[in-house]
């Protein structure tokens, strides 16, 4: 393999890692500016001081930068137009945006069985016209069935450009699904990121060729795998840096392991899963706040509890706060954090003991605290205080990993329905090897033993437990599925995933291996759109319905798909020489830090 970088946008580091090959070459923490996404980036590009960009030949970025606009409702206003059809109301659905909803229908085969009305365009613009919206306006129209005749959206977005010329506009049998709800919502977020996304790829490919760098630049998707960043679309990067937390630990494990993936970082915690050495994929689009998708991820999810969420200890009841206010008190912070609990227990290497003392001492209940005997000395004084802290400060780190502990046993319990990890549950009771816990982030080496105390799984800490995610999204492969939809006696053939539809040119009768072959092509030639060499080309299951008519078969209905596989592009290995720099910022000042690791083999 060629030396490639990694950059992962945490809610509180911004990670990097220059891989060579195998080997670990360097890797890098700088704080994450929320909000200057781009500049966060650059700086941990910055922080490694590759002389040989050169050599370089990939960049691959997982960023939070449309999660957070999402999360944060950060988003510009959308027009929302829908071409429902009859039967379920849209109204019965709890959409999470207005919408104009307009006549005309197809059935499910996109045939259509009653027309759009015209006039209802007229009275759309007028009432448009009468508003206050912002120039340029954002349409997105989505028709049910769409995903098979597109007549309506592209008539309406036709029409709604000659009133509206300098509008942007997002058809939904973009997104191929037939779940009509899914693929709304999915149309929606990306048009309503897609100005922030665009300005944030347009400014780090100018960014990156100044600093010489002429390697290509991809982004890694909610399903693992990476395209290029001009290719993908903005909200396909939602989720991304859970995807990488379980990339980074299928780098450092067994071929054949399975296990829970938990990387704990500062705002929030990722879980995931891997089933003897794969990804788990969810069966349903993605979730991201009030908002359903049809974007195909990782079955991950993120649950907001990390080292530096605010501590509150009201009436002697520890809680965690789903935020956090800014770095640990140790660390000039302004508010009580698990990490102050760590350093004070002596579990972290960094963070100013003192600080983390006087945190904890402010917000230790006054009853924690054993009322000494009446002539104690200063030193039994002093004692008792201590031990009223260390016990603080033991519950502080305890209500978080309960809080981490109980969201995996909550999301195990969601993953029991999905096939993926069904099948496994079938195939591994012929196993001998254990279902354990693969733990990692900056606070991880700390809280293993808490950990290992709580689970009933066994805890293994990663091997690079600090850069995980930087190293799983520098090895991530290029992926993508391609799924074909045809009907030989129509003559006509669908893409889901990009909305391509066309002539089928084939057989109507037995079009078994020329549908396979075309799929194939398919599939070749969005990876040299892409720019993406082809290693592997995995073919799922291809489904033929026969059409009959007269006792006599006259077509076939043919459902199939292929994928270039999610992975990483191979193991890491120990044996290196590991240089971390870290931009640590301490009263205002920020220094560098280097370490260096001589790595032992197998570390």
């Amino acid at each position: 393999m060629d030396k490639c970088i990694g950059l992962d946008v945490g809610g509180t580091f911004t990670d990097i890692a220059l891989v060579d090959g195998e080997m670990i070459e360097c890797t890098g923490k700088v704080r994450t500016q929320p909000d200057d996404i781009l500049g966060s980036v650059l700086n941990a590009l910055d922080s490694l001081a590759v002389k040989d960009v050169q050599n370089v030949k990939k960049i691959t970025v997982s960023t939070t930068l449309v999660t957070n606009a999402i999360m944060e409702e950060r988003l510009p206003r959308v027009e929302t137009i829908l071409f429902p059809g009859s039967g379920l109301l849209p109204e019965s659905l709890p959409w999470p945006f207005a919408f104009h909803r307009l006549s005309g229908e197809l059935d499910f085969r996109g045939r259509m069985v009653r027309d759009a009305d015209r006039r209802e365009w007229l009275a759309l613009v007028d009432t448009l016209r009468k508003l206050d919206l912002p120039d340029p306006l954002l349409f997105c129209v989505v028709g049910k069935f769409s995903h098979i005749n597109k007549v309506f959206e592209e008539n309406l977005t036709a029409f709604l450009r000659e009133e509206f010329p300098r509008a942007r506009f997002a058809l939904g049998h973009r997104w191929g699904q037939i779940n009509f709800f899914r693929r709304a919502q999915t149309s929606y977020l990306n048009l309503a990121a897609s100005s922030l996304y665009e300005n944030f790829v347009r400014g780090l490919q100018t960014a990156v060729r100044a600093r010489g760098y002429k390697a290509p630049v991809s982004v890694l998707k909610a399903n693992g795998g990476v395209l290029p960043i001009d290719k993908a679309s903005a909200v396909q990067t939602i989720y991304s840096g859970p995807a990488a937390s379980v990339l980074g630990a299928l780098a450092q494990t067994g071929h054949r392991d399975s296990f829970f993936v938990v990387d704990v970082g500062g705002t929030t915690t990722d879980i995931g899963a891997v089933l003897a050495g794969e990804p788990m994929l969810g069966s349903l689009g993605a979730c991201i706040g009030k908002y359903k998708t049809n974007v195909r991820s990782l079955a991950v999810r993120s649950v907001p509890v990390g080292s530096d969420s605010a501590v509150s200890a009201a009436g002697g009841r520890i809680k965690l706060a789903d935020y956090r206010s800014g770095p640990a008190f140790c660390l000039g912070g302004p508010a009580l954090t698990p990490t102050d609990a760590l350093c004070y227990l002596g579990l972290a290497d960094y963070g100013n003991r003192e600080r983390a003392r006087e945190a904890l001492l402010a917000a230790l209940p006054p009853e924690s605290v054993l009322p000494p005997k009446r002539r104690s000395s200063k030193a039994a004084l002093e004692m008792a205080e201590n031990a009223a802290l260390t016990t603080f400060a033991e519950r502080i780190i305890s209500v978080m990993t309960a809080k981490i502990s109980d969201a995996m046993g909550k999301l195990r319990r969601d993953w029991e329905d999905e096939p993926a990890y069904r099948v496994w549950d079938v195939l591994r009771q012929d196993s001998d090897r254990p279902f354990y816990m693969h733990l990692s982030g900056g606070s991880a080496p700390a809280l293993a033993t808490a950990f290992a105390k709580r689970m009933p799984l066994p805890v293994e800490l990663a091997k690079h437990a600090e850069s995980t995610n930087a190293l799983g999204t520098a090895l991530a492969r290029p992926s993508f599925t391609s799924t074909l939809h045809l009907d030989t006696r129509e003559g006509v053939y669908r893409i889901v995933e990009t909305g391509e539809t066309g002539p089928w040119r084939g057989r109507e009768r037995r079009p078994y291996d020329e549908a396979e072959v075309f799929l194939r092509g398919v599939m070749m030639k969005r990876a040299r759109e892409m720019g993406l060499t082809v290693q592997e080309i995995v073919q799922d299951d291809f489904s033929y319905f026969p059409q009959v008519e007269d006792n006599r078969t006259v077509g076939h209905i043919v459902r199939g798909s292929m994928h270039l596989p999610v992975g990483v592009m191979g193991k890491l290995k120990g044996g290196s020489r590991n240089r971390v720099r870290q931009l640590i910022v301490r009263n205002d000042k920020s220094v560098w830090r280097e370490i260096y690791e001589k790595k032992g083999e197998g570390s």
